[in-house]
């Protein structure tokens, strides 16, 4: 019995050191940072001045996740006057393995260059995402030199809760 109660105080150090290490590595993974950079293609221009938008879809990389799919809607306002319009997203990126990520974006486009800036929300989830929040900005290019399939580009940096 002696033995035993010998090594108990080497035994408590080891498991408070395991239930402390589990407590950081769960509160590291509370909020996860990402990047996620994508290609897509918006269907027809003109249609996002209208109530119903603009289907696109396309892919890309997100740097904690891998590859994935997405697809959404883009509206854009017609600014009174300026150089920016006011736009507005939604989007679903589809993970490997089926996992998916709900996204709102806000922003503007400039009617010249066709640069997009604005905000990011994450709205939710399925699979391991499914009470996931979380927020971000995003920069991007669409190309209004085509009324259809209109290649955009955005690179959202955000975080996950």
């Amino acid at each position: 019995m002696r033995h035993y109660l010998r090594h108990a105080p080497a035994a408590f150090v080891v498991l408070a050191l395991a239930v402390l290490s589990n407590r950081v590595v769960a509160a590291d993974a509370v909020v996860t940072s990402f990047v996620f950079k994508s290609g897509s293609t918006v269907d027809n221009l003109n249609a996002t001045f209208s109530p119903a938008g603009s289907p696109f879809h396309g892919s890309g990389f997100i740097n904690k996740f891998g590859h994935v799919i997405e697809s959404g809607k883009l509206f854009v306002t017609r600014a009174p006057v300026g150089t920016h319009d006011a736009m507005h997203a939604s989007m679903t990126v589809k993970l490997v393995g089926g996992d998916q990520l709900f996204l709102t974006m806000t922003g503007q486009v400039n009617v010249h260059s066709g640069l997009l800036t604005g905000s990011v929300a994450v709205t939710g989830g399925t699979g391991r995402f499914a009470n996931v929040t979380g927020s971000g900005g995003f920069s991007g290019q669409i190309g209004t030199f085509h009324n259809f399939n209109a290649p955009m580009w955005l690179t959202i940096i955000g975080t996950l809760q």
